[in-house]
C-alpha cells in the first residue's frame, strides 16, 4: 500500500495516479504556496488541493450524476482512498 510522506505529497499522488492507471492530471501552483492537482472532462471535475503541507481539499463534481463530494482532511489515507474510489467509478476517465 502506498503511503504519503509529509515532504512529498504531490509526487506520491502522481505515482498513485500512474499505479491506478488514471489519466495525467494538470498541476497548478496556488497563491498560498500549495498545489492543485486536477482532472477535468466535460461532465466531471475532480481535484486535490494540497495546502499548508498537510491539509488536503478533495473535490469531485459529477454533472451527469448530479453529485458533489467536497471534503477537507489531513489524513493521507483519505487522499489515497479518494483516488481509488475515483478510479473505480471511472470518475477520472478521459
Amino acid at each position: 500500500m502506498t503511503t504519503i510522506c509529509q515532504s512529498d505529497h504531490h509526487s506520491t499522488i502522481l505515482r498513485e495516479t500512474i499505479r491506478l492507471g488514471l489519466p495525467t492530471p494538470s498541476t497548478v501552483p496556488m497563491e498560498n504556496g500549495g498545489v492543485q492537482i486536477e482532472w477535468a472532462t466535460s461532465t466531471r471535475v475532480t481535484s486535490i488541493e494540497i495546502t499548508d503541507g498537510t491539509v488536503f481539499d478533495l473535490f469531485d463534481l459529477d454533472v451527469s450524476a448530479a453529485s458533489v463530494t467536497d471534503m477537507r482532511t489531513s489524513n493521507p489515507a483519505d487522499v489515497l482512498a479518494f483516488l481509488a474510489a475515483s478510479a473505480r467509478t471511472a470518475a477520472l476517465a478521459a
